[in-house]
């Protein structure tokens, strides 16, 4: 087992969810690591600037095989040891954060408190936090990056196989609450004019003050969102067999005009059965 000379003042975990900005966010913090640092914020520097050796380590791996494996490191604690030793002033007097949406929707209960109890040997305080958003916005959402991803089937169809993660927000809360109690904090994405503002907000329940990041904003949208047109163009041409035409079709399509339409009454109805399935 690998120990630390001393343990960090607190942890803060960001576990997403996906598709409420958590790449902004992430870019974000990754971009300010230097001024961060001047106010003892360690966001340590990983590939994609999203920790996803938190959910490959503490997931089923079997299932979870699109995770990618982290490099030169054979464990969560090995991760942590190299980390302190590379790190140049007091650990009790700083916060690590780690980023990593993914732990919201592949890791179960039982593994999510391996999580936590791993943490708690590293810091004094281990904070979780999240952000949710409208299931059906959520929804639809998730289906528009799978089409970037190369989805074929229309949204019902996607609809009646989707099993990617439980939309009853409330449980979601009860379990993290069961296991870190007050140290979860939560936000709705729709409560908030933008992703980083959300992820502030949380921070200061946390009990954390970045003037650093209370004072700058987000230039532009790093993840960007096809219009209805584009998702339907796109899934079309998804069934074209060559992989950099779709690359290239993918990258064209985000500069359509157009807005997100509302889904169709089929869709509407494919959506609050899906939504209703989880209550």
């Amino acid at each position: 087992m690998y120990s630390l000379p001393c343990k960090f003042k607190q942890i803060i975990v960001h576990i997403g969810l996906e598709k409420t900005g958590t790449t902004s966010i992430q870019n974000f913090l990754n971009d300010n690591v230097s001024f961060l640092k001047a106010e003892n914020i360690i966001y340590p520097k990983y590939d994609r600037n999203r920790h996803d050796l938190l959910s490959y380590y503490f997931s089923d791996q079997s299932i979870n095989s699109d995770i990618p494996r982290p490099k030169l490191i054979s464990s969560f604690g090995e991760y942590m040891k190299n980390l302190a030793d590379t790190l140049s002033y007091d650990l009790e007097n700083s916060t690590l954060i780690f980023s990593d949406e993914l732990i919201s929707s592949r890791l179960t209960r039982t593994q999510c408190k391996r999580l936590v109890t791993e943490l708690k040997k590293y810091a004094e305080t281990v904070f979780v936090i999240s952000v949710f958003r409208e299931p059906r916005a959520y929804i639809w959402s998730l289906y528009a990056e799978a089409v970037k991803a190369g989805e074929t089937r229309n949204f019902c169809n996607w609809c009646d196989e989707f099993d990617y993660i439980d939309l009853n927000w409330s449980q979601h809360i009860k379990n993290w609450e069961s296991l870190v109690g007050e140290k979860y904090k939560y936000t709705s994405f729709e409560h908030h004019p933008n992703s980083i503002e959300a992820f502030q907000n949380l921070l200061l329940r946390c009990g954390l003050v970045s003037e650093h990041l209370r004072n700058n904003k987000v230039n532009k949208r790093l993840n960007v969102s096809l219009s209805s047109i584009g998702i339907y163009l796109l899934r079309y041409l998804n069934h074209i067999p060559i992989l950099f035409v779709r690359r290239v079709a993918r990258k064209l399509l985000t500069f359509i005009p157009g807005k997100r339409l509302p889904p169709s009454f089929e869709e509407q109805e494919c959506l609050n059965f899906l939504v209703n399935k989880f209550k």
